[in-house]
């Protein structure tokens, strides 16, 4: 069975992980929500990547910055600290 590879998947499984059962209109703000953030990342990588169609080190180091930022995040989450 192939992994379905969306942002509509990610965000149910987000959905279901971090909410539980919540009202319909809690999941439209939060869903409305989760994809602003994903937008507001597809935006930033757009802006920031090098022109062509191979990555450069440049955009390699960009991604990790961005992965660890994003890292960080989850890991604050799970402490309790964000």
């Amino acid at each position: 069975m192939p992994i379905e590879l969306s942002i509509e998947a990610e965000w149910k499984k987000f959905c279901v992980a971090c909410f539980g059962d919540i009202s319909d209109q809690q999941y439209i703000d939060l869903r409305r929500t989760f994809y602003g953030g994903v937008s507001a990342l597809y935006l930033l990588l757009m802006r920031m990547l090098d022109p062509g169609d191979e990555p450069t080190e440049a955009d390699l180091a960009k991604m990790r910055s961005i992965h660890n930022e994003l890292m960080a995040f989850n890991e604050a989450v799970k402490t309790g600290k964000a």
